[in-house]
């Protein structure tokens, strides 16, 4: 969100970026977000947070093979 003007707005104005997540997920994590405390931000924090895999991010992270296929 930082390369264009309009993401730049966005953020200078408190909008938290969330990646790929869809809609209706970022809907339900921001109202399980705020069920799970009152600080607001703890709650932030908590949406940034990937939990179940609901967004992706841009980094892609090694994946360990499973131990039967090691060699």
């Amino acid at each position: 969100m930082n390369v264009y003007a309009n993401g730049r707005d966005l953020l200078s104005i408190g909008v938290i970026p969330l990646g790929d997540m869809l809609a209706e997920t970022a809907l339900v994590k921001l109202m399980w977000s705020l069920g799970q405390t009152s600080d607001i931000e703890e709650a932030k924090r908590l949406l940034t947070k990937n939990i179940a895999h609901e967004f992706s991010s841009r980094t892609v992270e090694p994946v360990e093979p499973p131990e039967t296929l090691k060699t």
